[in-house]
């Protein structure tokens, strides 16, 4: 099978391997669509944190099941299935809590382990979240939409509270959509004036600069060190700020 190899930042290679055998407890998916995140990008230029070389970019995956494990009755050949890319080890302190996205031994699909550009992959049954509604490329996004889902709910958002999201990129347009449907007061900070525009089209107050707008709570999901830096002064009084975005920078505040 073909896959696309990050060997170093800049140099990408293909290659033709063998597809993965069976495994017990796993499921080997076709790869039918692969998001490419601001992540990847940040990968290839050799400028985000994470990322190891080489490396199988791909971790906002859909897939269709080519081979189901014996003994379960969750998936089955055919299904289509977004992937979850975050392995967790299920015995660290983290992990025991219930706080199985601040595991101590994470493995994300397509940063710390091989991931979606390739024909075939090997995923543990209980990463796969099937679905007969949604198409591959609407799967494909449920990665994406579930950070902003996980940051308003961090955030303890409460109806009718005003909330200011910093960037409108995929990451920001999730948690926006899923502050309105908490039903906050939404307004969303976005210097690109198309993004702004689009912003718009959901009928939501887009802002050139965030002026002197405070709000209940504040999403930064820029990962932009001045930006985060800022982000602190629109935060009102009693008010959250939640970090969606990461930056290799340290001391933002000072």
């Amino acid at each position: 099978m073909r896959q696309i190899v990050l060997q170093a930042p800049g140099e990408f290679i293909e290659r033709q391997v063998p597809e993965p055998s069976p495994e017990p407890g796993y499921a080997l998916l076709r790869m039918r669509r692969v998001g490419v995140c601001g992540s990847d990008f940040h990968a290839y230029r050799g400028t985000h944190p994470a990322y190891t070389y080489p490396r199988i970019l791909g971790h906002e995956l859909a897939g269709e099941v080519l081979h189901a494990p014996a003994n379960q009755n969750f998936i089955k050949q055919g299904d289509r299935c977004a992937i979850e890319p975050y392995w967790a080890c299920g015995h660290c302190p983290p992990c025991l809590k219930g706080r199985t996205n601040c595991c101590d031994n994470i493995r994300v699909f397509g940063i710390h382990i091989d991931g979606g550009l390739q024909g075939v992959l090997s995923v543990p049954v209980h990463l796969l979240h099937k679905s007969a509604l949604l198409d591959f490329d609407q799967l494909a996004l449920v990665e994406t939409l579930g950070i902003g889902a996980h940051a308003v709910q961090r955030s303890g958002l409460k109806q009718g509270e005003s909330v200011l999201v910093i960037g409108a990129g995929p990451i920001g347009l999730a948690v926006m959509q899923f502050a309105q449907a908490g039903g906050a007061d939404v307004v969303v900070v976005e210097k690109n004036k198309r993004r702004r525009e689009f912003v718009a089209s959901f009928g939501v107050e887009a802002i050139g600069a965030a002026e002197e707008r405070t709000a209940n709570v504040v999403f930064d999901a820029t990962g932009s060190a001045a930006a985060m830096s800022a982000s602190l002064e629109h935060v009102s009084s009693t008010g959250r700020l939640v970090f969606v975005g990461l930056t290799q920078r340290t001391g933002l505040f000072g």
